[in-house]
Protein backbone atom coordinates (compact mmCIF):
# COMPACT_ATOMS: atom_id res chain seq x y z
CA UNK A 1 0.00 0.00 0.00
CA UNK A 2 2.85 2.44 0.77
CA UNK A 3 4.59 1.52 -2.46
CA UNK A 4 1.38 2.12 -4.37
CA UNK A 5 0.97 5.68 -3.07
CA UNK A 6 -1.69 4.81 -0.50
CA UNK A 7 -3.93 2.69 -2.71
CA UNK A 8 -4.77 -0.98 -2.26
CA UNK A 9 -6.53 -2.86 -5.02
CA UNK A 10 -7.67 0.39 -6.60
CA UNK A 11 -9.11 1.79 -3.36
CA UNK A 12 -7.47 4.82 -1.74
CA UNK A 13 -6.66 4.02 1.90
CA UNK A 14 -4.17 6.80 2.67
CA UNK A 15 -3.72 10.23 1.14
CA UNK A 16 -0.61 10.58 -1.02
CA UNK A 17 0.83 13.29 1.22
CA UNK A 18 0.36 11.01 4.24
CA UNK A 19 2.37 8.30 2.50
CA UNK A 20 5.12 10.81 1.65
CA UNK A 21 5.22 11.95 5.29
CA UNK A 22 5.79 8.37 6.48
CA UNK A 23 8.83 8.06 4.20
CA UNK A 24 10.63 11.16 5.54
CA UNK A 25 13.64 10.57 7.78
CA UNK A 26 12.78 12.90 10.65
CA UNK A 27 15.91 11.81 12.53
CA UNK A 28 18.39 12.91 9.84
CA UNK A 29 19.71 15.77 11.98
CA UNK A 30 20.50 13.30 14.78
CA UNK A 31 22.73 11.24 12.51
CA UNK A 32 25.10 14.13 11.87
CA UNK A 33 25.20 14.99 15.60
CA UNK A 34 25.76 11.37 16.67
CA UNK A 35 26.85 9.15 13.75
CA UNK A 36 27.03 6.04 15.97
CA UNK A 37 23.33 6.30 16.81
CA UNK A 38 21.08 3.53 15.49
CA UNK A 39 17.78 5.15 16.48
CA UNK A 40 14.73 5.76 14.37
CA UNK A 41 13.06 2.37 14.07
CA UNK A 42 11.11 2.51 17.32
CA UNK A 43 13.50 0.14 19.08
CA UNK A 44 17.17 -0.10 19.88
CA UNK A 45 19.71 -2.81 19.19
CA UNK A 46 23.24 -3.25 20.45
CA UNK A 47 26.01 -5.28 18.91
CA UNK A 48 28.61 -4.80 21.64
CA UNK A 49 29.57 -7.79 23.78
CA UNK A 50 31.38 -5.96 26.57
CA UNK A 51 30.98 -6.92 30.21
Amino acid sequence: MLLNGGEYRGVRILREDTVRATLVNYNAYLESANPESRRGLGFGASTSTGT
